[in-house]
């Protein structure tokens, strides 16, 4: 956990990496969490003039995919994932996450939560 809280982000790399590979930015986490939650996660987006975000909901419904695929979830948890982001930047958020899972197959996310108004 440590190590990510640690994370001092090279923005302008990162940018420059986002345009080279066509993606928003990066998305960094561990399963070691603050509050028990399925992980602690940072979204790093400058490329879309987004230095830190608070919370980002793609990028939860995207990782839940990836820990259920990796076999990193337990099976009665994949209606009740949580992810903590943007306690590095005083906006502490948490996002909700329930996978839908047929025949083994991923078939639908769902993705809610709480987060931090930053402005109107």
């Amino acid at each position: 956990l440590s190590a990510i809280q640690s994370i001092q982000p090279d923005l302008e790399a990162i940018k420059t990496l986002s345009h080279q590979h066509n993606v928003t930015g990066i998305y960094t986490f561990t399963l070691e969490s603050e509050t028990g939650a399925t992980a602690h996660c940072r979204n790093f987006a400058p490329a879309v003039g987004i230095s830190e975000d608070a919370a980002t909901g793609t990028s939860c419904a995207a990782l839940s995919c990836l820990l259920y695929t990796y076999d990193q979830l337990a099976p009665h948890a994949l209606t009740d994932l949580s992810f903590e982001q943007g306690y590095e930047i005083g906006e502490p958020s948490e996002l909700l996450a329930s996978l839908e899972v047929s025949n083994g197959d991923i078939v639908g996310v769902r993705v809610m939560g709480r987060a931090t108004q930053r402005g109107e």
